[in-house]
This record gives C-alpha cells, structure tokens and sequence, in this order.
C-alpha cells in the first residue's frame, strides 16, 4: 500500500512525536509498504524522494531550533502530489496547517484518511504565554475553512475549561471527526475522544518501537528512567508515587531518574526531596 503520512515536524528535529513517526515509517516499509512523508522545511533535512515539503512560516523553538508551520492553504499542490504518487491511504499526525491540508486533500480524492493525535495541546495551551493563547482565537477560523463540518457535531465545553483551550479541544476534534479512524497512544485518551466523538471509530495503538534493544550487562542496581516533558499528560506525578510505593515495600535496592522540563517539575522535586537515595531530577535534557 501507498501511504501518506503529514506531520508538521519531522527529522531531523528533535522530539517524541518525529521519532514516533520515523520508526512507525521504518516498520510499514519492512513490511512491504511505500510511505512518503509530508511535511515542512528544515534547514538541516536532506533532500530525499520519500518526503514532499509544504513551505510555511518561519519560527525559532524554545531550544533554538528552527522550523516551519503551514496555513492550511497548499491543498491543490497537496492534491497534486497525492495523485502523482498514487497514494492510496492518508495518515495525518497533526492538528495544524499541513494535517489540515491533508486532511482536506484525502476527502477531495476521496482517500480513507486517518488520524493520530501526540499531544494534548488544548491541555498544554494553559501554560503557555498569553499571546499564544490569544493566537488560538485568531487563527481557529482560519484553519478550520477547508474542513467539512459533520452533521451533529458537537463538543461540550468541560467544566472550568477556559475559552482557549476549548476552542483548540473541539478544533482537534473537528479534526479528528473528518477521519474514518482515530488513532489514540493510550487507553485513557481513547476513552476521552469516545466521549468527545460518540460517532468515531478511536482504537488504541501504543507509539512504535522498532530499534532493538542493545545487548548489554545489567547493573547490580537497577535503574529507572523517565525522559519526557512533564506536563500533565505525561503523569511524570504518578511516576514519583509510584516509586514511593516501591520504596516504602522494598529494600531501595534500585535507582530511578528523571529529566525533562515543564509545568510538573517543581512538584515533581518535591517529590524527589523524600526520595534523595533513590530518585533524582534533571531539569533539563543533555
């Protein structure tokens, strides 16, 4: 099979959701398929044949990182590109401008078209500066104008939910409704989108994993590592508890780590203050 997949970032910049998608790349080729991947320029990315560029505007990350975001504007050269290639199946994994493109170019050609979501950012959008917040307001119309809205859609504003984050929450929703399956990482998520979407087919497939393991001795004591943004979502809390729990019914004959940033990390090494033998907190990735 033919496959499309859009996302936003892509290699060779940094992040959970591109090695997600990569690996999830490498998997489908090994079993036979032909995946070309859409997405935006990056000033370090090779030119290859199996990734299409949509250009967009130009941003620099917090960790100084350059990349692109599109409007949801180049869906005929989308569209062109999907027929050239012959394209039988499209996987969009972002909510922003390219995803959008995608999503409306497979309906268009009437492709079956589906759709994973990486991060809660109706959740992450709280934390943000308040132009960014402001951002959501503005451009909410604008890339939802080639999306169809579905007979009966309708999102519920959750209690306590600012006008921000609902509008972004029922934008991916609108999203995720144009797709013949949804696609969550994790059964707790799965259960919200059905709520949220009553009429879509959601399934939970967990984040690919296609390198193996290096072969190598374990230590005496045993390590654990957590590595991620600690926002929330990523329940880095549940992991310090569940740690403590070890603790208080082991011997502490092991070592657990943290590193990342985020909303949770200050509470996160409060919690790592109990634990100063066994548990520690790096603020930052290396």
């Amino acid at each position: 099979m033919r496959i499309a997949i859009f996302t936003d970032v892509y290699l060779p910049l940094r992040g959970g959701t591109q090695t997600s998608i990569h690996n999830q790349k490498l998997m489908l080729e090994q079993a036979g398929h032909s995946v070309t991947i859409f997405t935006t320029p990056h000033p370090d990315a090779e030119g290859r044949a199996d990734i299409v560029t949509v250009q967009g505007v130009n941003f620099t990350t917090k960790r100084g990182e350059q990349l692109q975001l599109t409007m949801p504007t180049p869906t005929r050269q989308i569209r062109n590109e999907l027929l050239s290639r012959r394209i039988e199946l499209v996987h969009v994994q972002t909510d922003f401008g390219i995803g959008i493109s995608g999503a409306a170019a497979a309906k268009k050609l009437n492709l079956p078209l589906v759709y994973t979501f990486h991060t809660l950012l109706w959740e992450q959008i709280e934390t943000r500066p308040r132009g960014e917040q402001l951002a959501v307001h503005l451009f909410e119309a604008p890339m939802q104008k080639t999306l169809t809205v579905p007979e009966n859609f309708h999102v519920e504003r959750l209690p306590g939910e600012r006008s921000y984050a609902y509008k972004f929450r029922r934008h991916v929703c609108l999203l995720a409704s144009q797709a013949d399956v949804v696609i969550s990482p994790s059964p707790h998520m799965a259960e919200k989108f059905k709520a949220w979407l009553p009429a879509g087919t959601i399934v939970t497939s967990p984040n690919t994993v296609i390198t193996p393991p290096r072969q190598q001795t374990l230590p005496a004591v045993p390590t654990f590592l957590w590595m991620g943004r600690m926002m929330p979502e990523k329940r880095v809390l549940d992991f310090c508890h569940a740690i403590q729990l070890i603790s208080k019914y082991t011997d502490g004959a092991f070592h657990a780590v943290i590193v990342g940033d985020g909303s949770d990390l200050e509470e996160a090494s409060e919690l790592t203050n109990t634990l100063t033998r066994t548990l520690t907190t790096q603020a930052r990735l290396s």
